[in-house]
């Protein structure tokens, strides 16, 4: 740090935040004694009004706002929050630069009648500022009589040793910081009480373009815990809520479980999921949908109790982890390929793309949407609006709109053979034509065209990387739940996945296999797999819609068997 400088502290006045900000001076300490450390009150709206429920004066961000403001203005260097009350949009200016450590994140019950929710008098009044918590505890004592309590967290126990309350809920890290575990007389569990997203963790904000600072928060964070406030985060962002919506979500333990109620609270449900890192906010995102169609009474979740492999590179997977998330189901997440650009560009992608650009191609052709991701963007914009492009299924050509291109044309079939016959009815006699494809790409497509009349510069613009070795967690992850339904979406994927199964396709126990395109079910049937449905392209719709309907010829299949 500078020499001199004094790191300022901004924090809530309250007894259990000025608790928090010390510990947070005192992590800082610890990483480096020699630091001059000031802690400043400052006082939020939610401070200053303790009477009007959340929900009027403005959820999460009344406990924040006026703590970021000395941040941006410059009166504080460092802003220390419960993360549980950082609003889901990120602040411009501002960065959560460290979440140094988690207390015990669940609810709890603090009574005078020395008792557990379960145990309470019939019709308990029961005091607590959160619908979220209001909610839950009506599904489990639908008799209780729920009273809105505002106040420090002082305050709010004084109320559950008064006769007005039979008891109150709260969070057990702020009793834990003042050290006034004693009071507690349930802990309840997070299977059936989920908390807020963040309960119990520390969020140190600072400016982003504080380097001193943010270097010095880095060795506080704790990279677990950041893992899992920031999955929770994710279903608060994709749910849509502050604080004054009935949500809950907590990772633990490798598994992300997420809560929901309707608005009047008289519909809830819990949903869970394992985490997996690499597509964290996807899974968060699908479960958050899930609780919304099943809390506002829209469509049902109609894969339920479906567990789908998905082979997708990871970087590729999360649009279809999140629907089958959706739609009830359990994605499994095995990437039997890795799709990896071409960098630096060789002299033929060089070659073909100095051809687009003088304006000597006549069509610019994409199989897939990794091609369009490898050339699009290295084109000019002006380029991109007068080639004529052609694209092979929806979700190539999803791809190229993403990047601001209409494409001339789509082809109606999702095969090479397909797209050749569209084109060349366009007439392509003598047409240059340049087509972006993977190393790995098969010739089928080239060679039509080439009959068809046509000059055809193929080039190589990404990679395809298949997976080799086998997977001993895949293998016994498949052992203990095995998939009822497997995704496979290209011919490489298929001898991947053959690689991660150890050679053996019986570590599937007889998966329903759903292929896109006749090209890759004919991999898949080749390499011994008996395909169940083959989608007509690469599209989440349409690999949703194929994993539906080899769901229903199952069920259907059973009930005739059962006849």
């Amino acid at each position: 740090m500078t020499a001199g400088r004094t790191l300022r502290i901004a924090t809530r006045g309250s007894q259990l935040a000025i608790a928090q900000a010390e510990r947070v001076r005192d992590l800082l300490l610890q990483a480096e004694p020699s630091l001059r450390i000031e802690i400043t009150p400052v006082s939020t709206e939610g401070d200053r009004d303790k009477t009007s429920p959340l929900t009027v004066i403005g959820g999460r961000g009344v406990f924040t706002s006026g703590i970021q403001d000395a941040l941006l203005t410059g009166a504080a260097d460092i802003a220390v929050h419960s993360a549980k009350d950082l609003p889901s949009s990120p602040t411009p200016g501002l960065v959560i630069a460290a979440f140094p450590e988690r207390e015990d994140p669940r609810d709890v019950i603090v009574s005078r009648h020395d008792v557990g929710l379960a145990d309470l008098p019939p019709n308990p009044v029961i005091g607590t500022s959160s619908r979220r918590r209001a909610a839950q505890v009506l599904a489990i004592r639908p008799d209780a009589v729920l009273v809105d309590l505002r106040g420090n967290i002082d305050t709010r126990l004084r109320k559950a040793e008064s006769p007005e309350f039979d008891a109150v809920v709260i969070a057990a890290a702020g009793l834990t910081r003042m050290g006034w575990d004693d009071c507690i007389t349930e802990h309840l569990d997070p299977a059936t009480m989920v908390p807020s997203p963040g309960q119990g963790a520390l969020a140190v904000e600072a400016r982003h373009d504080d380097s001193e600072v943010l270097a010095l928060l880095a060795r506080i964070d704790d990279p677990s815990v950041r893992a899992a406030v920031t999955a929770e985060r994710a279903f608060l962002v994709a749910i849509g809520a502050g604080c004054t919506q009935p949500i809950g979500a907590h990772a633990a333990h490798g598994t992300l479980r997420a809560f929901a109620a309707s608005e009047d609270l008289t519909v809830a449900s819990i949903a869970t999921h394992a985490l997996a890192p690499e597509v964290a906010n996807e899974i968060a995102a699908g479960l958050a949908e899930r609780l919304l169609a099943t809390t506002t009474h829209r469509d049902s979740p109609d894969l339920l109790g479906e567990r789908v492999l998905i082979t997708r590179p990871v970087d590729q997977a999360g649009p279809l982890v999140r629907a089958v998330i959706a739609a009830g189901a359990e994605a499994v997440v095995a990437p039997a390929i890795s799709i990896l650009p071409v960098d630096p560009p060789t002299p033929e992608m060089e070659a073909a793309l100095a051809a687009v650009a003088s304006g000597g191609v006549d069509w610019l052709l994409f199989t897939s949407a990794n091609a369009v991701e490898a050339v699009i963007p290295r084109l000019d914009p002006a380029m991109r609006a007068t080639l004529r492009i052609g694209a092979i299924g929806t979700a190539t050509a999803a791809a190229l709109r993403q990047r601001g291109v209409v494409p001339t044309m789509q082809a109606r079939m999702s095969s090479a053979a397909g797209l050749a016959e569209e084109i060349a009815g366009l007439g392509i006699v003598g047409a240059t034509v340049v087509v972006p494809q993977g190393n790995l790409a098969r010739p089928e497509l080239v060679d039509r065209l080439r009959e068809h009349g046509a000059n055809v510069m193929p080039v190589v613009v990404y990679r395809t990387e298949v997976a080799t070795k086998p997977d001993r967690r895949l293998q016994e992850q498949l052992a203990q739940q095995p998939v009822s339904a497997v995704t496979l979406t290209s011919p490489s994927a298929v001898a991947g996945l053959h690689a991660l199964l150890g050679g053996s396709w019986e570590r599937l126990h007889g998966a329903r296999t759903v292929c896109v395109g006749e090209t890759t079910a004919a991999a898949a049937e080749d390499a011994g797999l008996a395909v169940a449905a083959i989608a007509p392209e690469a599209g989440v719709d349409g690999l949703m819609s194929a994993i539906r309907s080899v769901r229903h010829a199952a069920i259907a299949g059973a009930r005739e068997g059962r006849g």
